[in-house]
């Protein structure tokens, strides 16, 4: 700490904040000083960790900022000679867990609707980030052509094959939920397509 104390040094704040617009509060603050040469600072043992990593709800928030001791920071300070060349690279990662339980007791609305597609491509669902659930169904006696994106030609180029009768839902594919909008033709005359989505509030 002596000698830290006598080299010149600047504060490297981590900050948390529980909401978007709520209060920083800082969480630590590690020392950097000049080394002369490039070197690593572990943030999440000690800094970020007790006993175990640091668990972030929905709205939590992160935040970075310096914290000048008397000789500046990056870019400035009274080692100005070489400061601009200082360069700070900063690596994470993150992990995301879906609480299903939290999910499923949150209110959601579902939407069922029932369209005739032609050889036009047609929207057949807007896009919703919201969506939660999926289900396409083609009601009609020839095949239906679908797929994802904002054009038409999402239904042309690239598309899914629906045979008739045949349903598509996300546990189908691994638990895929499109998000996308979904655009669906047929090759020729007219099929009814079945679509139901579930999304949360």
């Amino acid at each position: 700490m002596k000698l830290e104390s006598n080299h010149p040094k600047f504060g490297w704040q981590l900050l948390r904040r529980k909401s978007a617009t709520g209060s920083w509060v800082e969480a630590a603050c590690p020392i950097i000083q000049n080394r002369g040469r490039r070197f690593y600072v572990p943030l999440i043992n000690p800094y970020l960790t007790a006993n175990e990593v640091k668990i972030f709800g929905r709205f939590d928030r992160l935040g970075l900022s310096f914290k000048d001791y008397g000789n500046g920071i990056l870019g400035g300070g009274s080692i100005a000679s070489n400061r601009i060349y200082d360069t700070l690279y900063i690596e994470g990662e993150h992990r995301v867990e879906l609480d299903l339980i939290l999910m499923a007791k949150r209110p959601a609305n579902t939407v069922m609707n029932t369209v005739t597609v032609s050889p036009n491509p047609m929207l057949i669902a807007p896009a919703n980030l919201s969506r939660a659930y999926f289900e396409i169904q083609n009601q009609g006696e020839i095949e239906l052509l679908w797929g994802f994106g904002t054009l038409g030609s999402d239904a042309t180029s690239n598309p899914f094959k629906m045979p008739p009768g045949q349903i598509y839902y996300p546990g189908n594919v691994a638990g895929f939920i499109p998000t996308d909008a979904i655009w669906a033709k047929v090759k020729e005359g007219t099929t009814t397509v079945l679509i139901m989505e579930s999304y949360y509030q």
